[in-house]
């Protein structure tokens, strides 16, 4: 009997390629959240965004060199959008640190090392004035 569910469950659950695409799509929904700030007074959609990108990392669904680059520059990016709260921008500013420190790690070769100290110059020259 438990062989006959186990080949239920595998016959009903879709391939891995649709649960790959499913799970960076979320990502990418939950950065599109976080980049236009669709509820400011949620402050844990910052963190979901990047517990969803370790999670993609975790599963070996993506590089963690391209997941911390995605989320450096998106968090940058909504930091520096002077259309969107001030304490909204705050958030993604505080946080900002985590994926960079990732970026530091695993900076092995001169052009990820260019590219972490572009990212780590805009972040100390970030015009953050409302």
């Amino acid at each position: 009997m438990k062989s006959r569910a186990s080949a239920f469950a595998l016959a009903c659950a879709p391939p891995l390629d649709a649960l790959t695409a499913e799970r960076i799509e979320r990502w990418r929904s939950a950065g599109l959240c976080v980049r236009l700030c669709v509820d400011a007074d949620e402050p844990l959609l910052v963190e979901r965004y990047l517990e969803l990108g370790n999670g993609l990392h975790a599963r070996g669904l993506l590089a963690p060199w391209d997941i911390a680059l995605q989320s450096t520059l998106l968090l940058l990016d909504t930091a520096a959008d002077t259309e969107l709260p001030l304490h909204w921008r705050g958030l993604c500013l505080d946080q900002v640190h985590r994926p960079l420190g990732v970026l530091a790690e695993r900076a092995d070769d001169d052009k990820r090392r260019r590219q972490f100290a572009a990212l780590s110059w805009r972040l100390a020259t970030l015009d953050f004035g409302a």
